[in-house]
């Protein structure tokens, strides 16, 4: 996830998992690509980190 790694904005995955309440080993997984976040995850790391990770649609 780009947005994903742009919002973290060079912290450390502990410093990202303290921020967001989201394990360490998790984000790194989404953002090697091992795994992919379920909504509830997304939403928790849109709203701790102040920023749209999910695309808006524009239909």
């Amino acid at each position: 996830m780009l947005n994903l790694r742009r919002a973290l904005a060079g912290a450390t995955l502990r410093e990202a998992a303290a921020a967001t309440g989201v394990d360490h080993t998790t984000l790194s997984r989404i953002l090697d690509g091992h795994v992919w976040p379920d909504g509830y995850t997304v939403a928790r790391l849109e709203v701790r980190l102040e920023r749209s990770l999910w695309p808006a649609w524009t239909g």
